[in-house]
């Protein structure tokens, strides 16, 4: 997997760098460096991926929300993100 593929995949899944991480069991900054090129993506992490796309309302019903679910309760401000 390419650090680009992994920011479209987590993008289009709705999650932050975060929320992925939370997932994962990395820190948020493992998952930023993965996605600049900092550091190698782990070779099994599509698995892991794989797993979260069959079990995603399971990681929903844990209390991790992605962006989405978040845009609908709470509302933001223009300009922040």
């Amino acid at each position: 997997m390419l650090p680009d593929e992994l920011t479209a995949w987590r993008k289009r899944h709705g999650f932050t760098q975060k929320e992925l991480g939370e997932i994962l069991g990395v820190k948020k900054t493992t998952v930023y460096r993965w996605e600049k090129n900092v550091r190698i993506i782990p070779p099994f992490l599509h698995l892991a991926l794989e797993c979260i796309e069959m079990k995603g309302d399971e990681f929903r019903d844990k209390g991790v929300k992605t962006n989405k679910e978040q845009d609908e309760f709470s509302p933001r401000r223009k300009g922040n993100t």
